[in-house]
Parts: structure tokens; sequence; C-alpha cells
């Protein structure tokens, strides 16, 4: 099915499964703002799990809090 022509140009950034955690340093999701900013893109689609625990500690919150602010 053809897109329609105001979204042919569309640009889409997804990003899955960033697991946040003891083994994901802050600076690498840093990392991970950079790049995504660097697309340019129109819409940024998060899915998967963002953290590496059902209960993520106060620090894991505040990288992914910190990431929401940088994209």
């Amino acid at each position: 099915m053809p897109l329609s022509p105001q979204l042919e140009t569309l640009r889409i950034a997804h990003i899955t499964d960033l697991h946040i955690g003891p083994l994901l340093e802050s600076k690498r999701l840093a990392g991970f703002v950079k790049r995504v900013n660097r697309l340019e893109p129109d819409l940024v689609v998060i899915t998967g799990d963002i953290f590496d625990t059902a209960n993520p500690p106060s620090r894991a919150m505040r990288a992914w809090f910190t990431f929401l602010r940088q994209a």
C-alpha cells in the first residue's frame, strides 16, 4: 500500500531494548541520544525493555529521564 505524499519523507528513528541498568553506562546512553539526534528524525519510537529489571534503581530512572529530555 503506497504512503500518502505527506508521509513519504517522514523520518522515523526506532530504538528498542535499551536495558538501562548496571551494564549500560550513562555515557553510552548519551551516545545513543547523539546518534539519534544526528539522524534528525521527525519521530522517535522507543519499544522493548527500557530497564534491566522490573524495579529499576533510582540511578537507572534518572538516566532514563535524562535520555528523554535530551532526545
